[in-house]
């Protein structure tokens, strides 16, 4: 029988960057997946002005370490 895992409480996950930080690039590779699949736009921050990525120009994103896209941001 394998040893239960720690359960950790919201405020000790949040405490550790590394954990937030990939949670968030998850999330984000997930939010572009489907917007691409959708064939939904989404907006991009780039030299001080939002500007709009089709879809075709959503970059595709892999699991780990996706911390920045491919289109330079």
């Amino acid at each position: 029988m394998s040893s239960p895992e720690r359960v950790t409480h919201a405020d000790e996950r949040v405490q550790d960057a590394k954990v937030v930080e990939e949670a968030l690039a998850k999330a984000v590779s997930e939010a572009l997946r489907h917007h691409k699949r959708a064939g939904n736009p989404v907006p991009e921050w780039r030299d001080g002005k939002v500007r709009w990525l089709a879809p075709e120009e959503i970059p595709d994103l892999i699991e780990t370490g996706c911390s920045e896209s491919s289109t330079g941001n």
